[in-house]
């Protein structure tokens, strides 16, 4: 997807809806900004223009109609200057940030104090992101990780996020040392989602991976004080299916339309 055809899906999506003091945002090019833009009825200078103010609603609603390309991509363009103008922000959905330096995600983080709930991709080092969480968001308790589960990331999320109540881990590969950390240290986990996963026993380079089982009494005992420990229990699930074709690693872009969007926990679903 395009810079341009980004620009006019946002406009298309903000026809009927009003930024500040009721101006019209609909002639707004947010990925080619002049100092001004035209309501319909006069020019208006778009320093004045608080992004923070647009209705939740609608940035949801333009967030819908992307599909994961346009997310990952050109509308990181848009993102530009919104951790600055909603410090209030209590859910951001990247599922990935390819195209995001780690200084840039930290800044942000460090301003949205009010962050609840994040879905990301796995990073390979998880450790200075979890931790910027824990310093600056006192009430984040629900995340998402569209990525494998490792052993260093679950025991990041033990000393990082030891509050952390809601944990979706669904469509990837799971290695049974990470979900057993992950059951036994994370003592506020209230719901956990390993639905469509792949639980791996080992897997050594160049080797076949060996799948454990998960009706493991070691799993279900550390399972027992979960509120939900979401799990998929079809015999011939297509998703479960596909996850074991990509080895765990499912190519969301090449996925139906809206199928990334999905989650068996309802607040993380789009």
């Amino acid at each position: 997807m395009t810079s341009t055809s980004i620009s006019s899906k946002i406009a298309r999506e903000d026809r009927e809806d009003e930024g500040e003091g009721g101006i019209s945002l609909r002639h707004y090019d947010a990925l080619n900004p002049s100092d001004s833009f035209e309501t319909g009825e006069r020019k208006v200078d778009k320093s004045i223009v608080n992004w923070g103010n647009v209705d939740v609603d609608v940035m949801v609603k333009i967030f819908q109609s992307f599909d994961i390309v346009g997310l990952t991509s050109g509308i990181a363009n848009v993102c530009r200057l919104w951790p600055m103008e909603c410090p209030q922000l209590r859910r951001l959905v990247m599922p990935a940030w390819n195209r995001l330096t780690k200084s840039t995600i930290c800044d942000a983080i460090r301003m949205w104090k009010d962050l609840e709930s994040l879905t990301m991709p796995s990073v390979s080092n998880p450790t200075y992101l979890l931790e910027e969480i824990s310093k600056n968001c006192n009430n984040f308790r629900e995340l998402k990780i569209m990525g494998p589960c490792y052993f260093h990331l679950a025991d990041s999320l033990v000393e990082f996020l030891p509050r952390l109540k809601i944990l979706s881990l669904r469509c990837t590969f799971v290695w049974k040392e990470a979900l057993l950390c992950i059951l036994e240290g994370l003592k506020n986990l209230e719901v956990l989602n390993i639905s469509h996963c792949l639980l791996i026993e080992s897997w050594e380079f160049d080797e076949p991976m060996v799948p454990a089982d998960l009706n493991d009494e070691s799993i279900l005992k550390a399972a027992s004080g979960l509120r939900e420990f979401l799990t998929c229990t079809k015999e011939s699930c297509p998703l479960c299916m596909r996850v074991v074709e990509d080895e765990g690693l499912i190519r969301w872009c090449k996925c139906e339309e809206g199928l990334w969007k999905q989650d068996e926990v309802s607040s993380l679903s789009l």
